[in-house]
């Protein structure tokens, strides 16, 4: 039996998201800051979204080529 479910893992991660300082969601769909309905179309093998890379590269000023 797993801890959490596929939703609650979602909804950790996005949550996250918000502490890192994406205060706002996106539109994009996929993107784990999107709406809680677009959740179902975020692709397991990707844990953050280009867009949602993209959102925190902005924040933390880093360089297009930085990863995390």
């Amino acid at each position: 039996m797993a801890l959490l479910t596929h939703t609650e893992v979602l909804t950790l991660f996005h949550e996250f998201g918000h502490a890192l300082g994406i205060q706002n969601h996106s539109g994009l769909r996929g993107s784990i800051m999107g709406s809680r309905q677009h959740w179902t179309e975020h692709d397991p093998d990707e844990q953050v979204s280009e867009d949602d890379k993209d959102t925190l590269r902005a924040i933390y000023s880093m360089a297009p080529h930085q990863t995390f």
